[in-house]
């Protein structure tokens, strides 16, 4: 509003002062400066109604260079409507505004008063520059639009993956102490089971499930520590699960009553570290579930190195109904073969018992 009442003012006495300081055209009389004062007056509403005010100020710069009244400042309000309308993305609007004044200007001049058509030439470089311009303008707008849009995309696209990660890690978590403490329980329900029941019948093999207790419990507390240390960041140099502990864990079956046998084809090679806490884990899980649902039963681990690929299998010739065994134990054991690009099969042994094979890659 400012600027419209400035420019306003200005047009009007410019005007006058030009007319008398040297006489160019008829007298502006009231309809002159209406014609002058509406148009610089519009500019006001040039942002909310870019259209309107441009056509406004078109046809009563028109009707004034019609009028015959001294032209110089009455395109002033034309420039800035075409300039504004152009900036805001209206450019077919700016270009028919300013052809259409500059075919009017050029008419009167050659047409009408048989003179020389230069202030027609002036006007369309005035218009020019004022396309150009609103021009410079819409595509600085287009650009921090963009610089915008993208600064926007990032910052979703850092907090999806945020997101995911978070969710990657809770899972893993999820699986790590599923894993840890299933299987140590499940030792550790089965040693005390016994002791009760030979407490008083055998007690130097009461002492010796009692043990077996303790070193169950203690093994889990190394593996719960482990994890939380991961989380912390604060023992990067805990021992991780992998093969090499292998031999512990079969024992620890075997102290809890299964009949244990591994078997280990090939010539090893080193595994990448979360492929050997997968291949660590499946063995784990898979001999937890005998030793929950098998009921007495004899377990068979096997090791079938062919690189570059690993091939695993825990089966057993279990009497159990096995029901259990199609469930989050099974789930995790898949979820933790194809998360390093492997491949998992389970299911019921035609003869009896249950078979957990896997294919790992030596490095996912």
């Amino acid at each position: 509003m400012v600027l419209a009442v400035a420019l306003t003012c200005a047009v009007a006495v410019g005007t006058e002062i030009l007319w008398r300081t040297g006489p160019q055209g008829e007298r502006p009389d009231l309809i002159a400066f209406v014609l002058l004062a509406v148009p610089a007056l519009s500019l006001a509403w040039r942002r909310r109604a870019p259209v309107l005010v441009t056509a406004v100020t078109c046809l009563c710069a028109a009707g004034y260079f019609w009028g015959g009244y001294p032209p110089l400042f009455a395109a002033a309000p034309v420039l800035v409507a075409v300039h504004t309308a152009v900036g805001l993305g209206h450019r077919e609007v700016g270009w028919a505004a300013a052809s259409a004044l500059a075919g009017s200007v050029f008419v009167v001049e050659v047409v009408v008063a048989d003179q020389v058509a230069t202030g027609s030439l002036w006007m369309t470089g005035y218009l020019l520059a004022a396309i150009t311009s609103g021009e410079l303008v819409r595509h600085h707008r287009a650009h921090l639009a963009e610089v915008e849009l993208r600064r926007a995309e990032a910052e979703r696209t850092r907090e999806e993956t945020a997101v995911r990660r978070a969710d990657e890690e809770r899972l893993w978590i999820a699986a790590e102490l599923h894993d840890t403490l299933t299987h140590s329980i499940s030792v550790i329900g089965v040693q005390a089971g016994m002791a009760s029941h030979l407490l008083d019948k055998e007690p130097e093999r009461t002492r010796d499930a009692l043990r077996a207790v303790r070193e169950a419990s203690q093994d889990a507390m190394r593996e719960l520590r482990a994890t939380l240390g991961v989380l912390r960041h604060t023992e990067p140099g805990q021992d991780t699960p992998g093969l090499r502990r292998l031999p512990a864990l079969v024992a620890r079956a075997r102290t809890a009553g299964l009949a244990v046998t591994t078997r280990v084809t090939g010539s090893p090679v080193p595994l990448d570290g979360e492929v050997d806490r997968a291949a660590y884990r499946i063995v784990q899980e898979a001999l937890t579930n005998v030793l929950r649902h098998a009921g007495p039963a004899a377990v068979e681990v096997t090791l079938d190195w062919r690189p570059p690929l690993l091939r695993l299998s825990v089966v057993d010739d279990g009497s159990g109904g096995g029901g259990g065994r199609d469930g989050t134990g099974v789930v995790g054991m898949r979820e933790r073969a194809e998360g390093v690009g492997g491949r998992f099969t389970s299911g019921h042994r035609p003869g009896g018992g249950f078979q957990v094979a896997v294919t790992l890659p030596v490095a996912p």
